[in-house]
Order: structure tokens, then sequence, then C-alpha cells
């Protein structure tokens, strides 16, 4: 039976869909929710990284969602995609950690020493960074809604899942953000 991990060899768990992994997961079975870890973790780290603008924080918050997701396996119930669920359950322990921690400036790519660059190129950069900073400024739910439809390309309605809004809300903070930006850039134009 396609998909099905009833039976399976730990190894076979990476030919069953998050369903059926899902399913076995809830039954108690750790190599099933292993394997969604494995599945998952790269673009929960991606997503918590875009939000919190931090390495360490975003390793961090991604462990305890999964730690989360652990235990909040036996009353997921289904009506979303685990990876729906997984995204929101990441997004929640993301914004915790900005609300506990004080804003702080997002650090600028470190720059390689280089031979003369073009005038071009070091306004490019300088614009680069007064975006991050921007971005970096705007309110956690700006920020989070900017996030998940820009740099994630998530559509309004799988955004609003996880930031747990309509998605004409999250069409609504996308346009403010946008605007707060385009306003902040406005001598870069």
């Amino acid at each position: 039976m396609p998909g099905s991990v009833r039976g399976a060899s730990a190894a076979g768990l990476a030919d069953a869909d998050d369903t059926a992994l899902v399913a076995r997961a809830q039954e108690g079975y750790t190599a099933a929710f292993e394997e969604l870890v494995r599945r998952h973790q790269a673009r929960a780290f991606t997503l918590a990284f875009r939000l919190l603008a931090d390495r360490g924080d975003a390793q961090d918050a991604v462990q305890e969602a999964f730690v989360k997701a652990w235990t909040k396996l036996p009353g997921f119930d289904g009506r979303a995609a685990f990876s729906t669920w997984l995204h929101r359950v990441v997004v929640n322990q993301c914004m915790s950690t900005l609300r506990r921690r004080r804003p702080v400036p997002v650090p600028d790519d470190v720059e390689r020493p280089a031979p003369v660059r073009t005038e071009q190129v070091v306004e490019e950069r300088a614009r680069g960074r007064a975006l991050r900073r921007g971005v970096a400024g705007l309110p956690d739910d700006l920020r989070a809604a900017l996030v998940l439809t820009t740099v994630l390309e998530q559509g309004y309605d799988e955004a609003g899942l996880l930031l747990g809004v309509p998605a004409s809300t999250v069409r609504g903070r996308v346009a403010r953000a946008r605007r707060t930006l385009t306003a902040e850039m406005e001598g870069w134009s």
C-alpha cells in the first residue's frame, strides 16, 4: 500500500507520505516523527531565520518548535497539511522569541576585503543594508507577513493560516510594510 508505514522499517519511512508518518508518530513511533523532522527542518529553519534575523535564535526556535510539535502531535487533526501546521508552530515560537527580546538591528552582511569596487557596487550594498535595516525595523506583525509572502513565497491564504489571521489581514500588513519600506527607501531610488 503506497504511503503506508505499517510495519515498515526505519529505512522505509523515507518513502511514506507525511499523513502516514503523522499517523505513526501519533501512535508513539518516534522514527516516524524523526523522518518528519528530517523532511521539514530546513524549511522551518529558513522561516525562523527570516523572522528572527539571528542564526542562533532561529536554531533555538526551530528546536523548541519541534519539541512543541511532538508534544502537541496527538491533537493534530489533519485539517491542514502537516507542513502548514508545523510552520504555524514555528511562527508562534518565533513571535514568542521576538516578544521576549528587545529589538536589535540586523547585522549587515560580513563584507569581504575586496579590490577597488565601482560606485554602483558600493551604492547597491548600501541600499541592501538600508533595506535590511528597514525590514528589521518593521513591527513584528508586518515583518512576518512580508517575509512569509515575499521571501518564502507563501500565498496570502497560507500566510494567514500560519499567522492565525485572515488572508485580507495579511494582504493589508504586506501593503503597509511595503509602503513603510518605500518611504524609508525613497532616497535610494
